[in-house]
């Protein structure tokens, strides 16, 4: 991942962004973990679909579902009913084929050097980097989040962490942005504007949710 974050990293200074919020799903937010540790110039982290793991094949047991999801984010790549299988997983069957044709463009050798590289324990542990984050971050998860430990994500805890404890999202799976988009904007704004405004994390108000 960190590989990933040094290109995003290079992209934002140039293009000359002096400050920003990054906001990561799934891989993305795998990425988006690697800037906890005060990467210039991002100022607040928010993932969804994503979870910081110690490195290694245990730390893949202990954070993600050793079942189809993970079997079909692990593969090189998706064609024809793969990739409409890999949807419904990612989107709780609410998609409806829309991001077909997307999941069937991934590069296959990404898709194979990153799997290898979680499991040969390169890189530091992300587990590690959230506990020693330095700039605020929000962990958003779908209470029926079929890849992702929701044992695991409830139990995370770090001094930056927003409202101190992760946003389990009821009623939705690994993309809450999708399946209930009202309920995330208003929560990501809210993190948003707290970041901007430099509140400390630990006294926020929490969010009010229906």
């Amino acid at each position: 991942f960190a590989g990933f974050a040094d290109a995003v990293q290079r992209v934002l200074l140039a293009l000359d962004i002096k400050e920003c919020l990054l906001a990561g799903w799934s891989l993305g937010g795998q990425i988006a973990l690697e800037f906890l540790t005060g990467r210039s110039p991002v100022k607040g982290v928010a993932t969804f679909g994503a979870a910081p793991c110690y490195s290694g094949p245990l730390g893949v047991i202990l954070g993600f579902y050793t079942t189809r999801g993970l079997n079909f984010a692990s593969r090189p790549q998706h064609l024809g009913n793969d990739a409409r299988a890999f949807e419904d997983i990612c989107f709780n069957k609410s998609a409806q084929g829309a991001f077909v044709h997307a999941i069937e463009r991934v590069d296959p050798i990404m898709r194979k050097h990153v799997s290898r590289s979680i499991m040969l324990r390169r890189g530091q542990s992300q587990r590690v980097t959230f506990e020693q984050a330095r700039i605020p971050v929000a962990l958003i998860q779908g209470a029926q989040e079929p890849v992702i430990r929701t044992s695991y994500m409830k139990n995370l805890r770090c001094p930056w962490l927003y409202q101190g404890e992760p946003w389990i999202a009821e009623g939705v799976g690994h993309a809450p942005f999708f399946e209930a988009p009202d309920a995330f904007d208003a929560y990501l704004a809210q993190f948003a504007n707290a970041v901007a405004s430099a509140e400390p994390m630990g006294v926020l108000p929490r969010l009010k949710r229906a």
